[in-house]
């Protein structure tokens, strides 16, 4: 057991330094869920894309040699239909120069989560990673949803119609269990890579506060 604050990237690459041996599967699935005011972190970080993005991104990153080491480990994003409420908004991660609202926060964090696995499946293949990201159903008795009265509502504002009924605790998609190989993508998140690589082909790395912050290794 160790401390671990996703909010907090010193208590991150605390545990990441502290570490040792191999680590065969990696769950991303701590998080925060529409907070309905604005939040920072200590770094000054939109506190939903902070804990459910990059905290886990900064997490996975760091433990990569961990992972290379077990000989095909896995790791799983959590992700959320909830994706639905918002592609990532690159120009303003951390809502300076838009109103906040709750859910394109949180929106924005789970296509990230899916934008993650993407990457990191393309990116760690060679080391013998499998990433992969998943919706675990909608389990509405978990301290996450205290904030989400109206969900339903706004899902089927984003056109989630046929998305997944409500669990209950328990009933959840094991991500333990999660099939490797590579993730399979449609709709906005599609649209999120296409941008993605399109920022590529113009050599763009970010400035300031930006994303690519958080890099690769």
């Amino acid at each position: 057991m160790a401390r671990l604050d996703l909010a907090d990237r010193s208590t991150v690459k605390a545990f990441v330094d502290a570490w040792t041996g191999p680590s065969h599967i990696l769950v991303g699935n701590a998080g925060v869920m529409a907070l309905p005011e604005l939040t920072r972190t200590p770094d000054g970080r939109e506190t939903q894309f902070a804990v459910d993005h990059l905290g886990h991104f900064a997490l996975a990153v760091g433990l990569r040699q961990a992972l290379a080491a077990a000989d095909r480990a896995r790791v799983v994003s959590v992700s959320s239909l909830g994706h639905l409420f918002s592609p990532v908004v690159f120009d303003d991660l951390d809502y300076r120069f838009r109103p906040y609202d709750p859910w394109t926060s949180y929106g924005q964090a789970k296509t990230a989560n899916i934008l993650f696995a993407v990457g990191a499946a393309e990116r760690w293949a060679d080391d013998g990673i499998a990433a992969n990201a998943l919706m675990p159903g909608d389990i509405g008795d978990t301290s996450p949803a205290r904030h989400s009265v109206h969900r339903e509502e706004r899902a089927r504002a984003a056109g989630a119609r046929s998305g997944p009924r409500r669990q209950d605790r328990g009933e959840g998609q094991d991500p333990s269990r999660g099939r490797s190989g590579q993730p399979v993508v449609a709709g906005p998140v599609r649209d999120d890579i296409a941008a993605v690589a399109r920022l590529r082909r113009r050599g763009g790395r970010g400035s300031g506060r930006g994303p690519w912050r958080y890099r690769w290794r």
